[in-house]
């Protein structure tokens, strides 16, 4: 007959708690970011190409500087919200990636895929997720910024 299982530690709960809510966190700042990014873009791209029509190119990059300051603040940001992702050391079946909890009793399998965990290498440290995409947005920021007085003086 097997043994119960206990149950989990509130040690336990409270890191996995405190791991989503830097997630949560993270993607709320992303969300408005991007909204925040698209607004900063119009309103920049209307005023620097009115501006530029009106006064010169010269003074355009002048009076919007603020603006082009802002994005690539915002392109830097971006890069480096997403360079670090949340790590967990607990381990993770091999196979499959489930999360195995960070404090005995474990069980000897995998409840996800059967994979046996008692094996040397059954289970593996658990890898941050890959979020290129996010670095990817900041780098386009980062250009796009670069070249957007001359594509709008090329208008």
């Amino acid at each position: 007959m097997s043994e119960p299982t206990p149950k989990p530690d509130a040690d336990s709960d409270a890191e996995t708690n405190s791991s989503s809510d830097i997630s949560q966190a993270r993607w709320v700042a992303v969300f408005f970011g991007i909204h925040g990014l698209l607004f900063l873009g119009l309103v920049d791209f209307v005023w620097f190409q009115r501006t530029c029509s009106e006064k010169g190119a010269a003074v355009a990059l002048r009076e919007t500087l603020p603006f082009h300051i802002q994005m690539v603040m915002a392109g830097v940001g971006f890069i480096f919200l997403m360079r670090w992702s949340a790590f967990s050391a607990a381990p993770a079946c091999a196979q499959c990636g489930y999360w195995r909890a960070p404090k005995p009793p474990h069980p000897a399998a995998c409840p996800e895929c059967g994979a046996d965990w008692n094996e040397e290498d059954g289970t593996r440290p658990q890898r941050p997720s890959d979020k290129r995409w996010m670095r990817n947005l900041g780098i386009g920021l980062l250009i796009a910024q670069g070249l957007a007085p001359i594509v709008v003086t090329l208008l």
